[in-house]
């Protein structure tokens, strides 16, 4: 059985945060903004995060909709770390700075990401749930840590 109180204590955490960010009515400037798409993605991985261990906890069975949010839980993790390049980007202002094969060298992890998880429901390469619920990981999955890596290397580099 997976332990799921962290996912919830961080739920309710994020929570705290976006509540005293809109009390404090910081919700304006662009590097604001950036940091609220921030925290309601990390909001959003929390969530669909302990929704995928809850099924996990169920038992056999669901194994479409297990399907949905494990692949929900990597494409947001994943994303984690380009909405933390563009909360970077924002506060440092240097947007209007980058050309295009910048962007094509930012985004481009991202879209493998996102073919790698769409190809993934045709053809197992990153992960695969039998009928009998074991979850296996498979021969793609490593390049999502590496694309997530990727992302972190270029916003710390930034």
């Amino acid at each position: 059985m997976k332990i799921v109180y962290f996912d919830y204590s961080s739920i309710c955490i994020l929570i705290i945060i976006l509540l005293s960010i809109f009390l404090n009515k910081s919700t304006k400037g662009k590097s604001n903004r950036a940091f609220i798409f921030l925290i309601l993605e990390v909001l959003s991985v929390c969530i669909v995060g302990s929704i995928t261990l809850n099924l996990d906890n169920a038992g056999p069975g669901n194994v479409a909709a297990k399907y949905f949010f494990h692949n929900a839980y990597l494409f947001l993790h994943n994303m984690t770390a380009l909405f933390f390049l563009n909360y970077i980007v924002s506060v440092a202002d240097i947007g209007h700075t980058f050309k295009l094969p910048q962007y094509f060298f930012i985004t481009f992890p991202s879209v493998v990401m996102v073919l790698l998880l769409c190809v993934n429901n045709f053809f197992p390469c990153v992960f695969y749930v039998d009928p009998n619920d074991v979850y296996t990981k498979l021969s793609c999955m490593p390049i999502l840590y590496v694309i997530a890596f990727i992302n972190l290397f270029i916003g710390f580099s930034i």
